[in-house]
């Protein structure tokens, strides 16, 4: 016996109650971050092929606002726990000829949906060669791991305390943690 193939799959309706809040126009719209209170949602899109900037609207509808500005491209926003930090990946920082992108955190007021701050960056390396590069964040918001880029005789996954200044990185080459895991 042969089963009968399945109807064409279509797509299903959303529950009663569910609708759109707004939509981003454009395709160049990328990495979106909700703040914790689900009051706020940010971000990244591209103006121009050298400024892509993290904007901001309320999650219930209304205007965007930029929280970044200047011919630099940022990218993959992500909230803290408590939602009064923003991080993010940005190539601000990067020199004349370094491509690399870097985690960068800018102070946030969960009640005005502003910077409260300016941003500043807190890796020592770079995390990636574009916007799209995603560290983590640890679920407490204490800890920040992201895989270092652009060396090809290294990599390594690098894990450090946001508040603390950028010596204290821990750097951890991918081969040791291959080889904690074999061992656990």
């Amino acid at each position: 016996m042969i089963a009968a193939l399945p109807a064409p799959l279509r797509g299903q309706a959303a529950l009663p109650g569910v609708h759109r809040l707004f939509t981003i126009d454009g395709y160049d719209a990328f990495g979106v971050a909700m703040s914790p209170d689900g009051r706020w949602t940010v971000y990244a899109q591209s103006t121009s092929m050298t400024d892509t900037h993290l904007y901001i609207r309320p999650s219930a509808g209304g205007a965007a606002r930029p929280l970044t500005t200047g011919t630099t491209i940022n990218g993959n926003p992500m909230f803290n726990a408590a939602g009064d930090r923003l991080f993010f990946v940005s190539n601000l920082p990067a020199r004349a000829g370094d491509k690399r992108f870097y985690v960068m955190v800018m102070p946030f007021d969960t009640r005005t949906g502003r910077a409260t701050g300016a941003a500043r960056q807190v890796s020592l390396d770079g995390v990636g060669d574009g916007p799209y590069s995603h560290p983590i964040l640890s679920p407490d918001g204490r800890w920040v791991a992201y895989l270092e880029c652009c060396d090809e005789r290294r990599r390594a996954l690098d894990v450090f305390h946001p508040a603390r200044r950028a010596p204290d990185v821990q750097a951890l080459e991918l081969r040791k943690l291959r080889d904690l895991r074999q061992h656990h």
